[in-house]
């Protein structure tokens, strides 16, 4: 009687054992994936906080270092970057600031919302759409383009029509000096001919 009850004493202690065995296994797993999802946030965050300073002329590497990266972030949407210093301040004022960061390039409300929310979604996306400013930007860099093309296609032209209006000039001038008149029919003759060839009058 005593060794079954041993027997399932230790039964019962294995399956306790294999069942914390399995729960902190799962328990690992769901950390690592979770500390992998974070990384790849953070990293998601500072590619499209590097890519929205640089968009505000603002060295993109300020996204590497801590609260200064807050700082610049508030400081773009007209924020004063010392919020970002205060404790419980920083936390109310960094939705604030995510919420104004969208609007400010043109999202609507609900996008805005996601931002706040969602950070690592808005973020990139303002980060790497072109806002209306870069449009009107390539939008005149093209139209300059086009003129300067133009511009250099009319002053080229006209180069070639003067230098073909000069070679008709110099070719007229020369055939004058190679050619002579007929003293009796006045018909037009090599300069070295001997006779007329319409009239056969001796030159």
């Amino acid at each position: 009687m005593s060794i079954t009850n041993d027997y399932g004493s230790y039964s019962s202690f294995g399956g306790v054992a294999s069942a914390g065995a399995g729960f902190l296994g799962a328990f690992v797993i769901i950390y690592v994936i979770m500390m992998l999802l974070a990384l790849a946030a953070s990293v998601i965050m500072i590619i499209s906080e590097w890519k929205i300073f640089e968009k505000n002329n603002k060295p993109g590497w300020y996204s590497l270092i801590p609260f200064l990266n807050m700082w610049t972030l508030f400081e773009i949407v007209g924020v004063q970057g010392w919020w970002c210093l205060v404790p419980f301040a920083n936390v109310v004022f960094t939705y604030i600031v995510s919420y104004k960061l969208a609007i400010k390039y043109g999202k609507s409300t609900g996008f805005a919302v996601i931002t706040l929310l969602f950070p690592f979604v808005g973020y990139p996306m303002i980060a790497f759409a072109k806002d209306e400013t870069e449009s009107k930007k390539e939008a005149k860099q093209a139209e300059e383009k086009k003129s300067t093309s133009k511009a250099k296609e009319e002053v080229a032209s006209k180069d070639e029509k003067e230098e073909k209006t000069e070679t008709k000039k110099t070719t007229k001038k020369t055939t004058k000096k190679n050619v002579k008149f007929c003293a009796k029919c006045g018909a037009e003759m090599e300069k070295d001919a001997a006779f007329c060839p319409e009239c056969g009058t001796k030159a």
